[in-house]
């Protein structure tokens, strides 16, 4: 089997000594992860970061989970091993077409707006914003 981490794996991050999230894949980069988390995280002044917040995480930080329970569209759902089948569940690949109404936060509030060109990757939005599928709501 191939160990390299791939969007749409099912992944734990953190220092050794400090919180893991759990969380999703949704981007790679040449030295970086974007994981979108599937549970919260405390941060050392107190708060909390909600679920599906994304994070920048270094490489070196990142470990393949087992298994591990997700929160996807209020459903929890528990997953296992790494099929095909089930990184595919998790890739967020919506079946948008201009016109189409979609959310996402913007500087910490929700923008609702139009889809004016789905692209492979993103949306392109009335307002002119490019939104990669992992950050719509």
């Amino acid at each position: 089997m191939d160990n390299r981490i791939t969007v749409g794996d099912l992944v734990v991050f953190g220092r050794n000594n400090g919180e893991k999230t759990q969380g999703i894949v949704i981007k790679v980069n040449q030295k970086t992860f974007k994981i979108k988390a599937t549970e919260t995280r405390h941060k050392r002044n107190g708060t909390e970061c909600s679920i599906n917040t994304v994070y920048n995480v270094s490489k070196s930080l990142v470990k393949r989970s087992a298994s591990m329970t997700a929160h996807v569209n209020g459903m929890t759902v528990t997953m296992t091993g790494y099929s095909q089948a089930a990184r595919s569940n998790y890739t967020v690949k919506p079946n948008l077409k201009k016109g189409d109404t979609v959310k996402f936060e913007l500087k910490g509030s929700l923008v609702s707006t139009k889809v004016v060109r789905v692209n492979p990757k993103t949306v392109t939005t009335e307002n002119g914003y490019r939104v990669p599928f992992g950050l719509l709501k």
